[in-house]
């Protein structure tokens, strides 16, 4: 670039010294403005910064003046579809979790071990700074996912109504069969508490001296209303626990998990009483009155006869006042007993006898707290629907408090807990038989607490 002007200096000055013309290069003034990513590409750290290289200004005809532009990328989240889902089994969960892994990893089967293993391309991260932090748990950062959990993420699956009803229906078979079964410890507790006067090794000798017909009576309403009241109690509670902790959120189902599981049975042994009922009241009425009726069919018919449909039901106020404690402590208990027995012997939970042994202590212990909690109220109960001492012809079976009344004028506040020691025995071993038949059922209809979680660790193996 010449400098062009109206005078020129002369080639020999005055003073005799040559005097050149003036020269200058141009200055561009043009700077960068953007610049188009063309491929973002993948693995970035979230606390990573990254910087762009921006080659210098060109050479363009021999000038070089100018300043090399600087820039910082910015980072966002790439939306991840993986390919690696078609690759697995249509009912594995390992579909879920490979949604989380990036398009460049895909997992491989390991024919040895029959797993899925993932990869992580460590050898293409260019920021290997990242690989020279440890986790709070020990192992370098993973460039992709970031820090790994001491233990993988557990979560339970969604439930559908066809899961619910295997919980009815291991609920209803487990206590039909139980309650059945201890039939004859039910006909000596119910004789206690009819004559408290009389004693225990006196009322089992007698009974045991009836024959097999005294010992199962009113095994037919104790079986068939315990099917639908274990059903309603064991099947509710299952959907109500989960709903109250949805409900509850995420952050407050650890905290508040014995108050959910409380609300829910609650709830539960509400609707389960409403199908008991009718069959406690002829079964009360079979056990304590000999030639009250032949059995379950006999027994409705004297009962609706004699009472009509109100009959069946005056004694639903004192079987709540019985059966919320008992299935406050049932539940409540039996969780609280199997997470004590977990945490001081880890590995019970590692084989199938070990893991139904737990469900039978942790039942005998709920059945016997739930014994004495309820006992009372057990007591009110069988004094409104058997035979009243002193040969009143009517009583007000609605009245608890009179009924309450009564029991101790006549016999004194310890005749509440008259029977105690047998319905202990027969609550801890009904308890212990429910819910170890309860959990090998669950196993057996594929809706065991095992069945229904998932373990997201996508950096590990899976199935």
């Amino acid at each position: 670039v010449k400098l062009v002007g109206g005078l020129r200096p002369s080639v020999n000055g005055n003073d005799g010294v040559e005097i050149r013309e003036a020269s200058a290069k141009a200055v561009l003034e043009l700077g960068v403005d953007k610049i188009m990513v063309v491929n973002g590409g993948f693995g970035y750290g979230n606390r990573q910064v990254v910087k762009v290289y921006v080659a210098p200004p060109q050479d363009s005809f021999g000038l070089l003046v100018g300043e090399t532009a600087t820039a910082n990328a910015t980072l966002k989240k790439r939306p991840f579809k993986s390919d690696a889902p078609r690759q697995l089994p249509s009912s594995s969960i390992s579909q879920q979790l490979t949604q989380l892994i990036p398009d460049s990893t895909i997992p491989l089967l390991d024919p040895d071990s029959g797993l899925y293993r993932v990869a992580v391309p460590f050898d293409e991260v260019s920021s290997a700074w990242l690989l020279d932090k440890e986790s709070r748990c020990g192992g370098a950062l993973d460039p992709v996912f970031g820090p790994r959990g001491c233990i993988p993420v557990e979560r339970e699956i969604r439930l559908s109504p066809s899961t619910y009803a295997k919980f009815a229906i291991s609920g209803a078979l487990c206590a039909a069969v139980s309650h059945a079964v201890l039939t004859p410890l039910e006909v000596v507790k119910t004789k206690a508490q009819t004559e408290p006067d009389r004693r225990i090794t006196e009322l089992i000798g007698e009974t045991f001296a009836e024959g097999p017909g005294a010992l199962f009576r009113g095994i037919g309403p104790t079986a068939t209303g315990f099917f639908i009241g274990g059903s309603m109690s064991f099947g509710l509670t299952e959907l109500f626990r989960r709903i109250f902790a949805e409900m509850a959120g995420p952050q407050n189902v650890v905290l508040f998990e014995i108050p959910i599981l409380i609300s829910a049975s609650i709830v539960a042994v509400i609707f389960a009483c409403i199908g008991v009922v009718p069959f406690e009241a002829v079964r009360i009425k079979l056990q304590s009155d000999e030639d009250f009726a032949d059995g379950l069919v006999g027994g409705f018919k004297r009962l609706a006869k004699e009472s009509g449909l109100r009959g069946f039901y005056e004694g639903l106020g004192a079987i709540l006042f019985k059966e919320i404690p008992f299935a406050l402590c049932k539940f409540a208990v039996f969780d609280a007993a199997c997470a004590s027995i977990y945490d001081l012997y880890p590995a019970a939970r590692e084989s199938l006898s070990t893991a139904l042994f737990v469900s039978v202590l942790g039942g005998a212990v709920s059945g016997a707290v739930a014994a004495v909690v309820s006992h009372p109220a057990d007591t009110v109960l069988t004094s409104l629907y058997s035979e009243d001492p002193q040969g009143e012809e009517e009583i007000d079976r609605t009245d608890i408090s009179g009924a309450v009344m009564r029991i101790t004028e006549q016999r004194g506040w310890p005749a509440l807990f008259a029977g105690l020691v047998p319905r202990m025995i027969f609550a801890a071993l009904l308890l212990a038989l429910e819910f170890l038949l309860y959990d090998y059922l669950k196993i057996v209809l594929g809706v065991s607490q095992e069945d229904l979680s998932q373990y997201l660790d996508v950096l590990g193996s899976f199935r």
